[in-house]
């Protein structure tokens, strides 16, 4: 199995078993790096709630799984304007969180600059609010060593 197309099928598989036979035949072998192959089952599997009347930064639960036996939720709340999203990586028994971190949007990033026209502003919000949440999803990860934590347990588990 060398080919991207096995890859990506193993990735966005909904059996866990699967993710592990994507991590033992890329990653243990040298392929691809661990990080890449986190990011890529994440981006498979984060997933915007598809109906949304209004902001995606309404409580809402983007991913609840378990990465090589990690429990993880990626989630978004809000405490009056603040958007906030938030990580948390519990252990096996999923009663305590290990690692839990809550981020908000920078502070130029914080608010969508309207043309006070919500026929114009509504695809263009949705559109900047998805933006947002990404940009916020690669900070939560990265900036946060969020990424690095989970490297680390399944290195030492794996």
């Amino acid at each position: 199995m060398s080919t991207s197309s096995s890859y990506d099928s193993l990735i966005q598989s909904s059996a866990s078993s699967d993710w592990e036979r994507a991590y033992f035949y890329y990653v243990a072998r040298g392929e691809k790096s661990i990080d890449e192959w986190i990011i890529d089952f994440l981006a498979a599997h984060i997933q915007l709630p598809e109906n949304r009347k209004f902001s995606l930064f309404s409580s809402h639960t983007f991913f609840n799984a378990a990465i090589m036996s990690l429990p993880m939720q990626i989630y978004s709340r809000h405490e009056g304007r603040k958007r906030i999203l938030g990580l948390q990586i519990a252990d096996s028994s999923q009663i305590q969180a290990r690692f839990a971190v809550e981020i908000e949007p920078q502070p130029q990033n914080a608010r969508f600059h309207s043309t006070g026209n919500p026929l114009v502003d509504e695809e263009n919000y949705r559109l900047w609010e998805e933006l947002l949440f990404f940009q916020m999803c690669r900070r939560l990860l990265y900036d946060t060593g969020a990424v690095d934590f989970i490297v680390h347990e399944i290195r030492q588990h794996y």
